[in-house]
């Protein structure tokens, strides 16, 4: 029960505000025991979770690695795995990851959402990314950041009616949420009512974004929106994984 006890043991010091001990404690296994895949994930949680995106991914890269041929009970580690190289912003890989995750887990709704999400982010794929995302709400309905993402879907498809009508749904389950109450002001703006988008966008300051989210939101508040994006999708594939 050793390694168990070390893992609780991080966690538990990471929940009480020791993240830097956490870490510490996982790291001293992962030296003695450099092929203990349990210990290699949490430590990679850990990692992730105090976005170190480029330690989490080597440690996922190296869990990946000793795992043997993919099994569908690996699904979470490409999953994270992707997540990680796409905050570092290497989509194409990021992409494979997800793809792999997504057809190794069968669907799993939070593949589908992370995945139709980045698509639609990115101006890429957005018909798909939609559809993938109403997969993932199908699948959890009252996921507030799955009804956000089918929201944000719609917002980026120019559909500003039907993304409000989501993205309120999502602020009702999700009410402090910076991200989700951002994407409502936004929606608000574009049908026109925009002192009640500007209220959001104050509400979404006082719910502590990030400083990137911060920046943007306060932008708006004294530029406003803009004009509307005229983004159309990429022409290339999806690639690696399964096709959709």
């Amino acid at each position: 029960m050793y390694d168990a006890a070390q893992i609780e043991r991080a966690q538990m010091l990471f929940e009480a505000g020791a993240s830097e001990a956490a870490i510490a404690v996982l790291y001293a296994e992962k030296k003695s025991q450099p092929e203990n895949r349990d210990i290699l994930i949490s430590l990679g949680d850990l990692y992730r979770a105090e976005h170190r995106f480029a330690e989490a991914e080597g440690v996922y890269d190296r869990a990946i690695a000793l795992s043997g041929e993919p099994q569908p009970r690996h699904w979470f580690l490409y999953f994270a795995r992707g997540m990680m190289r796409e905050r570092l912003g290497n989509w194409d890989m990021a992409e494979m990851d997800l793809q792999h995750a997504r057809e190794l887990s069968g669907d799993e709704p939070n593949v589908l959402n992370y995945l139709g999400y980045s698509w639609i982010d990115q101006g890429i794929h957005l018909d798909e990314g939609l559809k993938i995302i109403r997969m993932a709400v199908q699948k959890e309905p009252k996921n507030g950041a799955f009804i956000d993402s089918l929201g944000w879907a719609y917002f980026k498809l120019g559909d500003y009616k039907n993304a409000l009508k989501y993205l309120e749904v999502a602020s009702q389950i999700e009410a402090t949420d910076p991200i989700i109450t951002d994407h409502l002001g936004d929606a608000l703006w574009r049908v026109g009512r925009e002192v009640e988008a500007r209220y959001q966008w104050r509400k979404a300051l006082a719910f502590e974004p990030t400083d990137e989210d911060r920046q943007s939101i306060e932008a708006k508040l004294l530029t406003w929106l803009g004009p509307q994006e005229k983004k159309k999708p990429k022409a290339h594939m999806p690639r690696g994984g399964t096709a959709i």
